[in-house]
């Protein structure tokens, strides 16, 4: 936890503690619409062997900044990953999550995180590691990476509901094609667009492109931020 907007940070300490039978990971991090803090996270039990036999998706809350936590409530029977909580119109909780149709499961909370239920389905193939946004007035965006060179988006426009049944596909270089070439024009062109000095924020195989970046447009670069880079780093 930062108390002073992230220069000195306390001690790390366990939140979830498992064990040989049980696993945690893949949290997501949001500001609740009544200030508490909401998280979700992957909960995994195994056999004797080690070998996954049960997947599930929690929720908790904190009203003291971290401190406490909420019982955890169960969101769906599927895992997540990366960030992928939203606020959504209204203060509708949603996350995506990936079942082993190779679809997206979208599950929502209107009481703040209390109860959750299937919403949508977003239809594709191989769908995983998805991304949710709210563009504003209830229309989302969804985006999957998976391991072909093809990122599927998809679009709601009623907060979630419903989504469309004709995605489009995005070249950018997904699975082990990187496409850094195309990572770079496509973050010069968001530089230009904010206009404005920015923190540059990389991550694995697109590692590298922060700098590629960063030389195109210096004036436009404050920093930046890297977490488990390749990409040629």
């Amino acid at each position: 936890v930062s108390r002073d907007g992230r220069t000195v940070w306390s001690s790390p300490r366990p939140l979830l503690r498992g064990d040989t039978k049980t696993v945690y990971g893949k949290p997501a991090l949001v500001r609740l619409p009544d200030g508490r803090l909401g998280m979700t996270f992957s909960r995994w039990t195994c056999d004797e062997k080690g070998k996954i036999v049960g997947r599930s998706r929690q929720f908790i809350a904190s009203d003291d900044e971290g401190g406490t936590w909420s019982r955890p409530v169960e969101v769906g029977p599927f895992s997540a990953n990366n960030q992928s909580l939203i606020v959504a119109q209204n203060g509708r909780l949603l996350e995506s999550l990936s079942d082993s149709t190779g679809v997206n499961k979208v599950f929502a909370s209107d009481d703040a995180g209390k109860s959750w239920q299937l919403l949508g389905t977003v239809p594709g193939k191989r769908l995983g590691e998805s991304s949710l946004a709210h563009v504003g007035d209830g229309k989302l965006v969804h985006i999957s990476r998976h391991e072909w060179p093809f990122y599927p988006l998809n679009f709601s426009i009623d907060n979630g509901a419903t989504w469309g049944t004709n995605g489009s596909l995005l070249y950018l270089g997904g699975g082990d094609n990187r496409g850094n070439e195309i990572y770079r024009e496509a973050g010069i062109a968001l530089l230009d667009a904010i206009g404005t000095p920015v923190i540059l924020f990389t991550h694995s195989m697109g590692g590298g492109v922060g700098w590629a970046v960063a030389d195109a447009r210096p004036k436009l670069t404050k920093a930046i931020v890297t977490v488990e880079p390749g990409g040629g780093i």
